[in-house]
């Protein structure tokens, strides 16, 4: 769980990394995932650390659309 995220579900976030709806590699390395949070109704982003394990963030994205 992310400390400062308690409303996010672990196993939401790792279903998104395993199967987003976008992935994009930003210039510094870091991997933006993307998927619908069926809970929070609404699009989150999981940003990964360059290793592409370490979740570096996550958050609902209302400015996504798929």
């Amino acid at each position: 769980m992310l400390p400062r995220r308690p409303d996010l579900d672990p196993l939401e976030i790792k279903r998104i990394i395993a199967r987003p709806e976008a992935r994009i590699v930003q210039p510094d390395g870091r991997i933006r995932f993307y998927g619908y949070s069926e809970t929070l109704r609404c699009f989150l982003r999981v940003v990964l650390l360059s290793d592409g394990v370490t979740v570096h963030n996550a958050f609902p994205d209302e400015q996504y659309t798929s």
